[in-house]
């Protein structure tokens, strides 16, 4: 719980927090520290008595201290501030309809229920959001503040996949598609740079985004911040080809420092911009909704792997684990020609022993 501050305008000892909504409220304890503490320990063991109250807790009470928690373990650096913003985007609108319930009363079918009722969610989106809520609640039981998860039984329907390969020809189709949208020359180019980016270095669309010049020096890309950091103790380093280094020089020109890949105007790309103009582009050149901006490191890795690269190498490169390669990347069931030529080196190997 944060703490009681003195707040010199108003001659009196204040306590912020959370609201229902997520936003932040401002209540006035006492007119001297002494008292504002009094009231503060009494706020305290009121809550604790919620706590073992559990089941009458109204769900919006609990998520307010949930809320709170998460945004001290972002100012103390334990997780990412837009992970928090993330969190709250999906867990307020759920107590807009749903936050007056108890504890007791909430179960799965009102998250579900309300979950059919976002209509412009995708699958993806809908399961982050039902994991955030529930999430929320498993919080409180590892608290101690109510004695069970009532959304413990929750399923998450995760979305689709994302392990398009996108084709050459469908590169080429999309590459030549970004000079017949109807923007000016200079900000085709600027999202132009962006797609080659993705397609050249494997990265992760937040990192093409978050690059900065700062990080280039003169044939890698070192992020000291990704996301990662917490696991490998270390920096992401992003090795690039010539190309890749020229095109960076080049988005990067005149410039000593910021992005360096700039959207329109000269501002910072925005993900939410990237993937809007990438959805009209797709549609525009007839490509299929399964290719999506991350197809793009996908494809990379799948390629990387089709050409003999250890997968040791590849997971550096990439950003990764070994393991998340074997798990997630592969994808090599979609490389037809490759998996028919390695079962013909298999079937060559057999007759040449038994032979």
């Amino acid at each position: 719980m944060r703490k009681p501050f003195h707040w010199k305008e108003r001659s009196g000892w204040y306590l912020r927090i959370p609201t229902a909504d997520g936003k932040l409220q401002t209540i006035r304890l006492g007119d001297t520290k002494q008292a504002a503490y009094d009231e503060w320990d009494r706020m305290k063991v009121m809550a604790g008595q919620s706590a073992r109250e559990g089941d009458e807790t109204p769900v919006a009470a609990i998520v307010s201290q949930y809320i709170m928690a998460i945004r001290d373990d972002a100012r103390l650096g334990r997780i990412a501030a837009k992970t928090v913003t993330r969190r709250i985007d999906h867990i307020a609108p759920f107590l807009a309809g749903c936050g007056s319930l108890s504890v007791d009363e909430l179960k799965p079918h009102h998250v579900t229920d309300w979950l059919r009722g976002q209509e412009r969610w995708n699958a993806t989106t809908r399961s982050d959001a039902a994991a955030a809520i529930r999430g929320a609640l498993q919080w409180a039981v590892d608290e101690g503040r109510i004695p069970a998860n009532p959304l413990a039984k929750l399923r998450l329907q995760r979305g689709p996949s994302r392990d398009h390969v996108i084709s050459t020809a469908e590169v080429e189709t999309l590459l030549a598609g970004v000079w017949t949208q109807k923007y000016p020359r200079r900000w085709v180019a600027s999202f132009r740079a962006v797609l080659l980016a993705l397609r050249l270095s494997g990265c992760r669309p937040s990192e093409i985004i978050n690059a900065k010049i700062e990080d280039f020096d003169g044939e890698t890309w070192t992020f000291h911040e990704h996301k990662n950091r917490k696991k490998t103790k270390r920096p992401r380093v992003v090795y690039l080809p010539p190309c890749l280094q020229t095109l960076t020089r080049i988005s990067a020109r005149g410039r000593e420092s910021g992005p360096i890949f700039l959207a329109d105007d000269g501002r910072p790309w925005k993900y939410s911009d990237i993937r809007k103009r990438f959805e009209r582009l797709r549609a525009k050149c007839g490509i299929t909704k399964k290719c999506v901006l991350y197809s793009f490191r996908h494809t990379w890795i799948t390629e990387a792997m089709i050409a003999n690269v250890d997968v040791g190498s590849v997971a550096e490169m990439a950003g990764t684990s070994i393991q998340m390669i074997d798990r997630h990347y592969g994808h090599l069931s979609q490389a037809k020609k490759h998996m028919i030529n390695a079962a013909a080196v298999v079937a060559s190997a057999r007759i040449t022993k038994t032979g």
